[in-house]
């Protein structure tokens, strides 16, 4: 039977207006809220599988000397959430920042299961809250949701009906009410009370919430993520408003993907002309802007690219404390030990010349020097003890290291040696123009074959390189295995 697996990921948000707040700001600067999301999974007749699933988020906004906040906002300097503000970046549709297992914040995923054709539908029901001390709705609003599978039942129910392929990108089960939720009470020091945006106001002037419930089954989740709305394919936009009174107007980014592949490639904010990755799981890209002697290093937090010091810089290597090794375009080479001190602790200029430069998880860092040699140039590896650059016999144009220290190159021919680290070197499979390691041993490299973005990417099996979809001209290895690419364009990409 034809199935595939999909994941909803919800990207960010965007404030189009706060609401009505608390006028004491008592809860932080302007707004503060939480996301929640529950998926359900149903039989095509309406019935549930399961308990379904309920993840809440952190409160983001004004962290105000509050544990476990995220800051959001640029209301004060410690966040809050003002029209205009976007989270997690300024195009809060578009996802990139990395998924993580821990990520508990936008971008994160809040449903991947797999979809049969003919089978079962998946209910989200996506909520975004503002949050206030006094009387919460939280609690009420979940035992409410939890009671509504009976009506959800006979929305699925409608939605499959003599479904085909070809409909709308998604579909919308209707706005499941749930009556009595929110209680509000008026003060006309504003509103204070957690409640879901979107509060609207009956007519007999009470106040409540209408939860809305989007439902996928195989065939519409198929059209869904093949649908590119605002640039970025599967995009599902929704919007929360709050009545007039209240004042409130959120957007809410979700994103279905078809991910039945496997892992792909994330595209990531910035531009950059190389990158590296070190033990301690740091990242960091040189490129966007020119500086002295070469260009601007910055550093990804997460969300998006840091700048580093002032220093330029044409390579640049991670190690295992943390520091930075730097090579500029005179081919002098740097070591950054205090580069996150304040105030900053000035660059150390070590003695030699290189081309290329890589640390290992051990603490070894390996250069490529400036002196030709049969192959590309001369091969170094640091000697702490003496201060100075050790010369290992052989000749390579690129050089990564491996967790026990030992060196993998690539000469001027592409030819990729395995070396002990005493100057014996193994021939390996294959031809490559970039090498990295990172992880538990995880080699990737680029090879020599021109295709789209660059030139091919392959990952190291044990004993041949397995291809890998795309095209780079550089790559950086994570402390999880996971490739970094920068393509000819100098577009960043994370494998996921």
């Amino acid at each position: 039977m034809t199935q595939a697996t999909f994941r909803i990921t919800v990207n960010g948000f965007h404030v189009e207006a706060e609401t009505w707040d608390d006028a004491l700001e008592l809860d932080g600067k302007r707004d503060e809220v939480f996301i929640t999301v529950r998926a359900q999974r149903f039989r095509r007749d309406g019935a549930p599988t399961g308990p379904g699933t309920q993840l809440v988020t952190p409160v983001m906004g004004d962290v105000n000397g509050l544990p476990g906040r995220v800051r959001a906002g640029s209301a004060s300097d410690l966040g809050g959430l003002r029209t205009g503000d976007s989270f997690p970046t300024d195009e809060p549709h578009r996802r990139t920042t990395p998924l993580a297992v821990e990520r508990v914040v936008p971008p994160f995923e809040a449903w991947t299961g797999t979809l049969q054709e003919g089978g079962d539908a998946v209910t989200i029901q996506p909520a975004i809250w503002e949050w206030d001390p006094g009387q919460n709705t939280f609690q009420g609003w979940l035992s409410a949701i939890t009671a509504t599978n009976d009506k959800l039942g006979d929305r699925v129910r409608a939605v499959v009906k003599d479904l085909a392929p070809g409909k709308e990108a998604f579909y919308d089960a209707g706005s499941i009410v749930l009556d009595g939720i929110v209680q509000i009470t008026e003060s006309i020091l504003g509103m204070s009370k957690s409640r879901p945006i979107g509060t609207t106001r009956a007519a007999d002037g009470t106040f409540q919430y209408e939860q809305p419930a989007l439902v996928f089954t195989y065939e519409s989740a198929k059209v869904a993520a093949a649908t590119s709305q605002l640039g970025v394919a599967g995009l599902l936009p929704m919007s929360f408003q709050d009545d007039p009174y209240l004042r409130g107007h959120y957007l809410l980014y979700l994103q279905i993907e078809d991910v039945s592949g496997g892992p792909h490639w994330l595209p990531l904010a910035g531009y950059a002309n190389d990158i590296t990755a070190g033990p301690t799981g740091e990242v960091w890209v040189l490129g966007g802007t020119r500086v002295p002697n070469g260009w601007g290093m910055q550093r990804w937090d997460g969300r998006g690219w840091q700048p580093v010091g002032l220093l330029g810089a044409a390579h640049v290597a991670l190690d295992v404390s943390g520091v930075a090794w730097t090579i500029d375009e005179s081919g002098r080479i740097f070591r950054l030990s205090g580069w996150s001190a304040w105030p900053p602790v000035p660059p150390a200029l070590l003695p030699g010349a290189a081309r290329h430069i890589a640390a290992g998880r051990n603490g070894a860092v390996w250069v490529i020097g400036t002196n030709a040699v049969p192959g590309g140039y001369g091969i170094y590896r640091w000697d702490e003890p003496h201060q100075n650059w050790a010369n290992i016999a052989g000749g390579a144009v690129r050089v990564a290291v491996a967790a026990d220290g030992t060196p993998w190159v690539v000469n001027d021919i592409g030819v990729i040696f395995r070396g002990d680290g005493t100057g014996a070197w193994g021939v390996m499979p294959g031809r490559a123009r970039e090498i990295a390691i990172g992880g538990a041993d995880v080699v990737w490299c680029i090879g020599t074959n021109p295709v789209p973005g660059g030139y091919g990417i392959y990952r190291w099996n044990g004993t041949g390189w397995d291809p890998v979809p795309g095209g780079a001209v550089r790559i950086a290895v994570d402390r999880t295995g996971a490739a970094w690419v920068v393509n000819d364009g100098g577009t960043i990409f994370r494998r996921e």
